[in-house]
């Protein structure tokens, strides 16, 4: 699939569903640019989760008391329910460094069950909000390439 196609299927996904589209690529092949251009010509604003850079906290918000109940503030990217339809782009989803921060974006970027909204944690997200996800693989899961890097790898099979 070409830049081209890309933002086609793309434009399809996030304005007539509430599928999470998933571009995988490698570095520099234009995944994030299409995902930007996208939203633009849609009309979306645009927010940036890069997840290799995220702890669960950030994605989740601060807990804080109120008498014996636990609440948890709203986290800074999050999209108000009254805003511009806005697009979450949650970026290096596989290299996300903790599991807990696995956990929580794993409930996030799931379509959400016919009638109910998607949700991180207590956070509910508001309909005309969308998600997308871009994975950017290691290098040595190229076609062709070993399951695995080792000595033996074909040329142009390098360790991500």
């Amino acid at each position: 699939m070409n830049i081209a196609q890309l933002k086609i299927v793309l434009r399809e996904i996030i304005t007539q569903t509430d599928l999470t589209a998933c571009v995988v690529g490698h570095r520099g092949v234009g995944k994030t640019a299409a995902i930007v251009q996208v939203a633009a010509e849609i009309d979306f604003a645009y927010t940036s989760l890069r997840l290799g850079q995220m702890e669960v906290g950030d994605l989740v918000g601060t807990p804080y008391r109120i008498e014996d109940e636990m609440h948890w503030s709203r986290p800074s990217w999050w999209p108000a329910a009254e805003a511009q339809q806005t697009l979450v782009h949650c970026d290096e989803l596989n290299r996300a460094q903790q599991e807990d921060t696995l956990q929580a974006i794993f409930q996030f970027v799931e379509p959400p069950a016919r009638g109910q909204q998607r949700a991180l944690h207590t956070h509910k997200l508001a309909p005309q909000h969308r998600v997308v996800v871009a994975i950017t693989p290691p290098r040595w899961q190229l076609p062709g390439c070993p399951a695995r890097p080792g000595p033996a790898r074909p040329r142009g099979c390098a360790a991500g």
